[in-house]
């Protein structure tokens, strides 16, 4: 259990804003919001005007001819005739009045995925009959996904530059709204590209096609354009580092370069302290800092899990270090002297959402020592007490300042299973309940990961008394690998329970009492396993049973 308390790291809970693991979603939104892209017109035009065979070739060969000399881009709509995702883009989305406007100014065509006659065109862009891997992008939910990274390859709309260069791949259903601000986007691409191409060093020209690039979530052409961008302005003559800057540490944040997006976000801000960027820059600092001692948080947890204390230690306070600097660039939106900067941007929201999640995590590792040193004095009842005292912690103001974040909601969890490992079931089964009410103004916990945690428990618990009952069948039928089954089916359906670990030891229980020595060990040493990725029961009283009788069982 201790190593699952201990464990560190930033995981927020549904309350608070998480800058791990949401931080460019959030970019992403805020710059589709802030365009002011709204759909005015209404579904049901004819669609676009697709281009048709010329000369008996193929519409993708005639675009391709034509692109050059009009300048115009190609829209292909790659396509299987008659599937759902299909008709939906080209009846709702197509079909919808500013869409069609939108495309207007590309030259499109409709490609049949499954013909033959295609396939040179959908190999040579990266589309052809094969499953490929992709990234689903804001508003493309009802996008099949298949398999881990992998999806349903088709329909794929590609957005193809006048010099037949892929500039965009939309993958799947996009509705309207969305598909419209991807138009505008590779719209405004294209227009960067004709200025390009009259000075392909045009510093203004390339950080606008850089930052172009960053919303469409290109960001490895982002970084490329933008540094060449910054490159040709190195003394900021043109002024072009107050949004290439900023552009530059998304587009490493986004690809987790995290160091490399410290200092691009710190640049812009020593450069442009008024700008009327800085309410997103500091929220993007205080994440890329986080995100930069991740390898520290990973290290400290695989140093610690080696016996390695001097190395974990040393880790451990890099780790926090840097979660201080991120604490310090967030805690700016608090302000000073009653003045709050960016009070009425959702830039701090986000960041004091993100901050009491911060503190709360940086809070809990003394805890967790102070609790671990009362488990050792056999005083679980202290223990249990402790954590529920740092899920009321009170500020200086008397606001419960850790209250329903995520910390404090494991907290409470964790109070649980000491009473659990500790004899004390019903008072766990209670302390379990008052987490798993649904009540949010009851209870602060009621959207969070812990709140699920303990409804599991509670379930487990209910369910117990007639898996028992079957399994003291089956043993009694002599049924021991049906017996067997049935109680890692219980540890299946309710995973990382108290009940559940009990079942899988009570498992190995009963394969030894069969003479099944070899397989009663394999049991209890996946239970004693000393990963804290893999068991869900470290630390636990049946990692400690299992731990035992692993021992006592081995052959010398």
């Amino acid at each position: 259990m201790w190593a699952r308390i201990r464990r560190p790291g930033f995981r927020p809970s549904a309350k608070a804003v998480s800058m791990l693991a949401r931080i460019v979603r959030l970019v992403g939104l805020a710059l589709l919001l802030a365009s002011g892209t709204l759909l005015v017109g209404s579904p049901g035009h004819a669609g676009p005007n697709w281009l048709l065979a010329a000369d008996a070739r193929e519409p993708w060969r005639a675009a391709l001819d034509r692109a050059p000399a009009a300048r115009e881009p190609i829209m292909a709509f790659v396509c299987l005739e008659n599937q759902q995702l299909t008709l939906l883009m080209e009846q709702h989305t197509f079909g919808h009045i500013e869409v069609d406007k939108a495309l207007r100014d590309f030259l499109c065509v409709r490609v049949d995925a499954l013909a033959a006659a295609n396939q040179p065109f959908l190999d040579a862009y990266g589309a052809g009959r094969k499953e490929v891997g992709f990234q689903v992008e804001p508003g493309h939910e009802d996008f099949k996904v298949e398999g881990q990274g992998r999806g349903q390859a088709y329909p794929i709309t590609l957005f193809i530059n006048p010099d037949g260069e892929l500039e965009h791949m939309v993958y799947g259903y996009a509705k309207p709204e969305v598909f419209l601000q991807v138009l505008q986007q590779v719209q405004a691409i294209m227009g960067v590209h004709e200025k390009l191409r009259g000075n392909a060093n045009d510093a203004r020209a390339l950080a606008e096609l850089g930052g172009l690039y960053v919303e469409l979530q290109r960001y490895a052409a982002g970084r490329e354009t933008l540094t060449k961008a910054l490159d040709l302005d190195k003394n900021n003559a043109l002024g072009i580092g107050e949004t290439a800057w900023l552009d530059l540490g998304i587009a490493h944040l986004a690809d987790g370069q995290a160091q490399q997006a410290v200092e691009a976000i710190s640049k812009h801000i020593g450069a442009y302290p008024e700008s009327k960027l800085r309410c997103k820059a500091q929220f993007l600092l205080g994440g890329a800092l986080l995100a930069s001692v991740e390898p520290d948080r990973l290290a400290k947890e695989a140093l610690t899990a080696q016996g390695k204390a001097a190395e974990a230690a040393a880790a451990a306070k890099r780790l926090l270090d840097g979660q201080r600097q991120a604490e310090e660039a967030w805690a700016w939106f608090e302000g000073a002297k009653g003045k709050v900067p960016c009070e009425d941007t959702e830039w701090a929201g986000y960041s004091l959402g993100a901050l009491r999640e911060l503190r709360a995590e940086i809070a809990y590792g003394p805890v967790a020592d102070e609790v671990e040193a009362l488990l050792k004095e056999g005083k679980p009842d202290a223990a249990a007490e402790r954590l529920r005292a740092f899920a009321q912690h009170q500020d200086a103001q008397g606001h419960k300042d850790f209250e329903g974040t995520d910390r404090g909601c494991q907290a409470l969890y964790y109070a649980g299973q000491v009473l659990m490992k500790a004899g004390k079931r019903a008072e766990a089964v209670a302390q379990w309940r008052k987490l798993a009410d649904p009540d949010p103004k009851a209870n602060p916990c009621a959207a969070s990961v812990w709140h699920d945690r303990a409804v599991l428990e509670g379930a487990a618990e209910e369910a117990w008394g007639a898996f028992t009952k079957e399994v003291d069948r089956l043993v009694r039928d002599k049924k021991t690998d049906e017996a067997v089954e049935t109680l890692r089916a219980f540890a299946k359906q309710y995973p990382g329970t108290e009940r559940a670990g009990e079942a899988l030891f009570h498992a190995g229980e009963i394969l030894l009492k069969a003479g099944n020595r070899a397989e009663a060990l394999r049991e209890w040493r996946r239970l004693a396993d000393k990963d804290p990725v893999t068991n869900l029961y470290l630390g636990t009283a049946w990692f400690d049973r299992a731990t035992e009788a692993v021992k006592a069982n081995e052959v010398p």
